[in-house]
């Protein structure tokens, strides 16, 4: 019988192996649990080993209060070719309200384009004020790649222009 750190690295190497056969990107195999056992019945011994399979994921920032709630990100894999695609501001609005990010009482105060970090291309950004306003910030910046039709960034925002 091979050792359990012989099995388990032959175990991971076919997992790996499978993996990449279905996913694509920088995968990472982490082992969880394992464990073997003796079957009397077919007189043999058993491994099952537990995995996780992570696959990296490009530059994600997570933007959080001072008490440690999620208030907003930045998706910045998204910013790519965005095109010069127009986004109408009632299209925006729907795509926006539809993702979930702004409360259903926040009102749409301002709606334009503005030139994405690599320079090429456009980024819609529409403003929301918050019904209620946090201590931290009373406005919502919410970024749109308008050729993916996806929310990019939501970013929390005090009147006068600074960011939370």
């Amino acid at each position: 019988m091979l050792e359990n750190q012989v099995l388990s690295e032959l175990a991971t190497k076919q997992c790996h192996a499978h993996a990449h056969r279905r996913v694509t990107g920088d995968l990472i195999v982490s082992t969880n649990s394992e464990q073997t056992d003796w079957d009397a019945f077919q007189a043999t011994h058993f491994y099952t080993q537990s995995m996780t399979i992570w696959r990296r994921y490009a530059r994600f920032d997570i933007i959080v209060d001072s008490k440690g709630g999620l208030v907003g990100f930045i998706d910045h894999e998204k910013y790519a070719n965005p095109g010069d695609y127009v986004l109408g501001r009632e299209q925006a609005e729907a795509l926006i309200r539809d993702a979930g990010v702004v409360p259903a009482s926040a009102k749409l105060e301002d709606y334009s384009s503005i030139t994405p970090p690599a320079g090429a291309g456009k980024i819609w950004k529409a403003v929301f004020a918050l019904a209620r306003p946090e201590t931290e910030y009373e406005l919502l910046d919410v970024e749109i790649n308008a050729a993916l039709r996806t929310v990019v960034a939501v970013r929390p925002k005090r009147r006068g222009g600074a960011r939370a």
